[in-house]
């Protein structure tokens, strides 16, 4: 599962760590600097950096996260579905809402690391966690994107979904599903190979992770700040340290 996740990079930096595993790639930015600010806390329907395929070329654009599903009712006081944020790898090519988008719309979004919550017991409710790769290295997940539906009320152009599978175990004591994370190069095949190669993200070839109890802070979306992925003693104060939202 994945509904928040931090980053932290600029845009150069993702050019680089491309450009060191294919020197030759030529990988175009078409992000508003200011749409590319360090964010802590991001959440869904936020619009988050995404690197996919245009003709030869690597493309850096900003989508919104989430797929908004058709509004199936012309009842105006009827909430509107809910966003779909992830996706099961297991069965992405079997629904209706990614059908096809498997062969042409695959992409990846990086990522520091993203947050998980843990059920200790029902007096503390759920504790945060920050989930990042063992090595420190930055995470690229892959997902699947798509233009905007003709009936969407989103804004934006483009939408896209984080592709989850079984969590190793690393993890699994926290939650049973996490983000399909790849290695840069194995990102790059993702996005870059002719048919869809699934055999790259499945969980045995996910990079290990590690996880770090942090504030319950970031359980409010108001909250974004570098201190909120700091490692705390979840023992200590934990519970008054914020509110659910």
């Amino acid at each position: 599962m994945c509904g928040r996740f931090v980053r932290s990079f600029t845009v150069e930096d993702l050019i680089q760590e491309i450009n060191e595993v294919v020197p030759a790639a030529t990988v175009i930015s078409r992000i508003d600097p200011d749409l590319c600010d360090a964010n802590f806390n991001v959440a869904p329907t936020t619009l988050i950096p995404v690197v996919f395929v245009e003709t030869t070329n690597l493309v850096i654009d900003v989508m919104q996260w989430g797929f908004q599903p058709p509004k199936t009712s012309n009842n105006v006081s009827k909430p509107l579905p809910s966003l779909v944020i992830n996706a099961r790898s297991e069965t992405v090519h079997e629904k209706p809402m990614f059908r096809g988008l498997l062969a042409e719309h695959r992409c990846i979004v990086p990522m520091n690391g993203f947050y998980e919550w843990k059920r200790n017991d029902a007096s503390r409710g759920k504790v945060p966690l920050f989930v990042t790769r063992h090595d420190h290295n930055r995470m690229w997940v892959a997902g699947i994107w798509r233009d905007k539906p003709n009936n969407s009320t989103a804004e934006h152009l483009s939408q896209v979904a984080l592709l989850t599978a079984d969590a190793n175990e690393d993890i699994a004591y926290i939650h049973d599903r996490t983000p399909c994370q790849l290695h840069v190069n194995d990102a790059l095949h993702w996005i870059c190979d002719d048919v869809a190669p699934l055999s790259l993200i499945e969980k045995w070839n996910h990079p290990r992770l590690q996880a770090r109890h942090v504030s319950k802070d970031v359980n409010s979306i108001r909250n974004n700040r570098p201190n909120l992925i700091d490692a705390i003693d979840e023992n200590i104060g934990n519970e008054q340290l914020g509110l659910f939202e």
